[in-house]
């Protein structure tokens, strides 16, 4: 493709933002303050977001493109979180990536807890950074940890950005894959004496279903308030149906959802229509 057709495409997916809609020059300056500045400067980039909060910029990083791009770099997920996370509250990020949405979250549990899972080392070691600048200490743990259904040694690719995931069992890992430590939500939160999630957030490429097994006590307990999860065909990958994920969810209380930012609702929804992130709901009022 030709650079202008990538930069007609790039700036219309800029554009087509909820966020950048309202706000076509501050759109514009952050695309081309990042593009100079990354060309012009060496390594890592500190800006500052919402006013207040520090993030750091890594060029090689297409979550923060995103993030820099968009500003409220998910629009549904970064909402939902606004309005249902409180003061105090526990929130579980898992595929931290370069904490990002760590990033967000902080700014509504206050007091409250959040754990980060990133195995990856490069994204674990970035998001550690990150908590350290915005001195989130206190509230924030980063861990160097998979969540499966069951604890062990599994073998995960690096050198991916977003695309890193676990390796299937049985299949031919790549080159740059390392061993990761795997534990259970379940076991995790018993031995830290953590008694509920007020929002969990998944992005695993394909294991959440996984991870959900591994928190059965939490499910049956009905511990977890509120889930953001993906529904695609990388469930495929580890030979399961996506229709696994949420009959699993659905056993145990929850209903699939959708959430309308300007109603502020979440709002039931068939998930074979609707393949981005979905949410599942367990004590939210739905419609």
């Amino acid at each position: 493709m030709s650079f202008p057709r990538r930069l007609a495409s790039l700036l219309e997916t800029i554009y087509r933002h909820p966020y950048n809609r309202k706000r076509p020059f501050f759109a514009l300056y952050r695309l081309l303050r990042w593009q100079a500045d990354k060309r012009l400067r060496r390594g890592p980039i500190v800006y500052r977001f919402w006013k207040d909060r520090l993030a750091i910029c890594y060029p090689d990083s297409e979550q923060t493109m995103w993030l820099v791009y968009h500003y409220v770099m998910d629009w549904e997920e970064f909402h939902l979180i606004a309005d249902t996370l409180k003061p105090g509250g526990v929130a579980f990020d898992v595929g931290a990536n370069i904490g990002s949405y760590m990033l967000w979250m902080s700014r509504f549990v206050k007091n409250g807890r959040i754990v980060c899972f990133e195995p990856d080392p490069k994204n674990f070691a970035r998001c550690s950074d990150l908590v350290r600048l915005n001195r989130l200490e206190p509230v924030v743990s980063v861990e160097r940890l998979a969540l499966s259904d069951k604890k062990g040694a599994l073998l995960f690719s690096q050198g991916r950005d977003r695309q890193n995931h676990l390796i299937p069992e049985g299949a031919r890992p790549a080159g740059d894959a390392l061993a990761v430590e795997a534990v259970t939500l379940d076991d995790y939160c018993a031995a830290r004496g953590i008694e509920r999630i007020d929002y969990l957030k998944m992005d695993v490429e394909g294991a959440e279903l996984f991870v959900l097994r591994g928190a059965r006590r939490l499910l049956e307990g009905r511990r977890i308030a509120l889930i953001q999860f993906e529904l695609n065909t990388q469930v495929e990958k580890y030979g399961i149906a996506p229709s696994a994920l949420t009959d699993l969810l659905r056993a145990n209380g929850f209903r699939i959802c959708r959430y309308d930012v300007k109603a502020k609702r979440l709002r039931e929804c068939a998930p074979e229509d609707y393949r981005e992130n979905l949410f599942a709901s367990l004590g939210q009022a739905v419609v």
